[in-house]
C-alpha cells in the first residue's frame, strides 16, 4: 500500500472511514492484465489520486461518521465482499467528483440473466463512462509459484485463477448486443470496461524472504504471511500479542480500542488456536500488535489455516 495512503489512515479514527480509504486507495492487486474488454486497470496511481482529490470530504466524514454507518448497515454483517461493495458505492453516491448510474444491476434476455454490472458510473471532470467490475480478495500461496492456480482462498474453496476467468465474463458484459442498446437508449455510449481488484496476497512465513509474487503482481501489493495450525508456535513468541480479527475487519488497518477486540499474549493465542481447529476447519486471521503511546498499533496479519488445504483439486487445472 502507498506509503501516503498508510499515513491518511493512521490519521483517522473512525475504523469503518480507514475502510473506506483503504477500498479507495490502497495498492490494486494486480499491475496489469491484457485480456478482453480492458482497456487499462485502476492502477495505482489512480487509486492514490482518488484519495487526494477527495481528502477534506473524507476527513469531514471521519469526523461525523454516522452517514457512512447507516449505508453500511453495519448492525448486520455484512459479507466482505458485499461490504466492499457498499464502501464504493458510498463514495461514488457522495463524491462530488463522480455520478452513480447503475449499482448491481442485473441483465436479462428471454428469462435468462446475462450478467450483472457491479458498477455503471460518470467520471464528472473527464465525462468518461465507466463500467467497473469489482473485489476484494485474499489469496494464499499454496506453492510459491507464480501461477495463478496455485494461490488459494483461505479455506481453498476458490482459487485466483479461477476469479480472473470470472472477471473476463463480467468485464465483457458491456460490450453485450443487448446491453449495448440499452445503453445507448439511454444515450450511454462509449462505455470503457475497468478492473477494480484490491485484496491481500499471503505467502507461507517460512518464504517471506524468497517468496514468488502472483503473474503480473503490483510491486507493491498488500502482502502478508500465513501457517497451519500445528506451525502457530514459531512465530508465537513469548513477548507477541495478538488478537484475532474479525472478517468484517479484514479490510485496512486496525486498532483493537476502536474495534473492542481483546488483546492476547502469545499463550492464550495458542490456545484459542488449538481449541478452534479442534472444532473447525476456518482460517483464523491473526493481528500482531504493538503498543506505542497508550495505542496498540498493528505491526503483522496473517491466516492461521488448518493443517492440510481442505481442498486443492482447483491446483490440478
Amino acid at each position: 500500500m502507498p506509503s501516503e495512503v498508510y499515513s491518511i489512515i493512521e490519521t483517522l479514527e473512525s475504523q469503518e472511514v480507514r475502510e473506506l480509504v483503504w477500498a479507495i486507495g490502497s495498492s490494486p492487486m494486480l499491475s496489469s492484465y491484457p485480456k478482453v474488454g480492458v482497456s487499462e486497470l485502476l492502477d495505482e496511481e489512480w487509486c492514490l489520486q482518488q484519495v487526494r482529490q477527495d481528502l477534506d470530504w473524507l476527513r469531514a466524514l471521519d469526523a461525523s461518521p454516522a452517514p457512512l454507518l447507516a449505508h453500511l448497515n453495519s448492525e448486520h454483517h455484512l459479507p466482505l465482499g458485499k461490504r466492499f461493495e457498499r464502501l464504493l458505492s458510498f463514495w461514488f453516491t457522495h463524491s462530488k467528483h463522480w455520478d452513480l448510474i447503475w449499482e448491481g444491476k442485473q441483465f436479462v434476455d428471454d428469462k435468462t440473466t446475462i450478467g450483472e454490472i457491479d458498477f455503471l458510473v460518470r467520471e464528472l471532470e473527464s465525462d468518461e463512462l465507466m463500467h467497473i467490475e469489482v473485489a476484494c480478495k485474499f489469496y494464499l500461496s499454496s506453492e510459491n509459484s507464480s501461477n495463478w492456480a496455485s494461490w488459494l482462498g483461505p479455506n481453498a474453496k476458490d482459487c485466483f485463477a479461477d476469479k480472473m476467468i470470472k472477471f473476463e465474463r463480467q468485464l465483457a458484459l458491456s460490450q453485450h448486443p443487448l446491453l449495448r442498446q440499452e445503453l445507448k437508449a439511454a444515450g450511454l455510449e462509449n462505455v470503457e470496461p475497468k478492473l477494480f481488484l484490491k485484496g491481500f496476497f499471503f505467502h507461507h512465513f517460512s518464504l517471506l524472504m524468497k517468496a514468488k509474487a502472483p503473474r503480473l503482481a503490483n510491486a507493491h501489493y498488500n502482502a502478508a504471511w500465513f501457517c497451519f495450525a500445528k506451525e502457530f508456535d514459531l512465530l508465537a513468541h513469548e513477548s507477541a500479542l495478538w488478537y484475532v480479527l474479525e472478517k468484517k475487519h479484514w479490510l485496512s488497518i486496525v486498532h483493537p480500542e476502536e474495534i473492542r477486540t481483546e488483546v492476547l499474549n502469545s499463550q492464550e493465542t495458542k490456545s484459542l488456536v488449538e481449541s478452534h481447529f479442534e472444532q473447525s476447519e476456518r482460517a483464523l486471521l491473526l493481528v500482531q500488535v504493538l503498543e506505542n503511546d497508550g495505542r496498540w498499533n498493528e505491526i503483522s496479519r496473517g491466516f492461521v489455516v488448518a493443517d492440510a488445504w481442505p481442498s486443492k483439486k482447483q491446483n490440478s487445472r
